[in-house]
């Protein structure tokens, strides 16, 4: 079987745990790995059999490519993206797709125009205790889904970091962390109506927000909230609760677990939160598309609502209203 010929442009953290999970998938091969910094490319390429570039157009041209994974800031993912779905390329973008709205539809564009895939790297779609979760909703083993409650709050400090500089990341704790909680609302209950986000006060002194609430309502009627923060540790076992009728859902970092209207006990369901399972999963998945097994997971217009949820949310901090809302 021929192996799918993967580069990856980012050699960062979030790079490192796309290369690891490249690593454990038999059906591609990571052949090419660029960074700006050539020094994290070279130190990353030899465990994956990669070659280091510090230039996208050196390695663009120089290798023959079937896919991409994009792991850079996010003010750059619309030009490195477009760059490869002109050529045809497919390409894996880490969240936040873009930047801004208009960003994101010049990227789908350029896929529609060459006909190359393009998705988000939105991983907790693959986390399997999500995927549970999401098929006992749709059996109806919950009832109706009244609310949904997420929590991405840690101390995580951001000084001197790309994600405390707006020009860089888009923005502060809501474009990093809300893209992952809308995604997760949309994945569970279906489409936002409306997203609004109240600001807190900026404990790191960065130029960005570093915790904030973010409130939308699902068009089904459910209200979800997340709760924001790289400054506020609140340790919470569980990043989402799921209230329904008859059931509700705490989903884990460790375990997860639910409880049957009207009982005391919990009962426990999955495991918890792998990451490299769902990294792997993710990865497997943009394989099956290129190969033409299976539709991205993350299609165009779930990329697209995250990023116009999030563009929801800052209007509402400025008190503009949403085109969408």
């Amino acid at each position: 079987m021929k192996r799918i010929r993967l580069g990856l442009v980012g050699a960062g953290a979030i790079g490192v745990t796309h290369a690891q999970a490249a690593q454990r998938n038999e059906r591609v091969a990571l052949v090419a790995i660029c960074d700006e910094d050539i020094r994290r490319a070279t130190a990353l390429a030899p465990a994956a059999g990669a070659r280091a570039y510090d230039s996208i157009n050196a390695m663009r041209y120089e290798e023959d490519l079937d896919g991409v994974i994009v792991a850079t800031p996010p003010a750059s993912h619309a030009s490195i993206a477009r760059s490869f779905l002109d050529e045809r390329v497919h390409v894996l973008c880490e969240k936040p797709l873009a930047t801004s709205v208009a960003a994101a539809q010049a990227m789908i564009q350029s896929a529609e125009r060459s006909g190359a895939i393009l998705t988000m790297a939105s991983k907790f779609r693959f986390v399997e205790d999500i995927r549970l979760a999401r098929a006992m909703i749709e059996a109806g083993e919950l009832g109706e889904v009244l609310a949904l409650e997420n929590t991405f709050s840690s101390a995580t400090p951001m000084s001197g970091r790309w994600n405390g500089d707006p020009a860089v990341s888009g923005g502060g704790v809501i474009i990093d962390n809300g893209t992952h909680a809308v995604d997760l609302f949309r994945y569970l209950c279906g489409p936002l109506h409306d997203v609004r986000a109240t600001e807190y006060h900026c404990f790191q002194r960065l130029p960005v927000e570093d915790t904030a609430m973010l409130f939308a309502r699902c068009e089904n009627g459910a209200l979800a909230t997340s709760d924001l923060s790289w400054s506020v540790d609140k340790r919470a076992d569980s990043y989402l609760r799921v209230h329904g009728t008859r059931v509700t859902l705490e989903i884990g970092w460790q375990q997860s677990r639910m409880r049957r209207d009207g009982d005391r006990e919990w009962r426990p369901f999955g495991s918890g939160y792998a990451k490299m399972d769902a990294f792997s999963r993710l990865l497997e998945n943009f394989a099956d598309a290129i190969g033409g097994k299976a539709p991205p997971e993350v299609s165009n217009d779930d990329a697209l609502a995250s990023v116009l949820a999030i563009d929801a949310a800052y209007r509402s901090l400025h008190g503009v209203a949403a085109p969408w809302a």
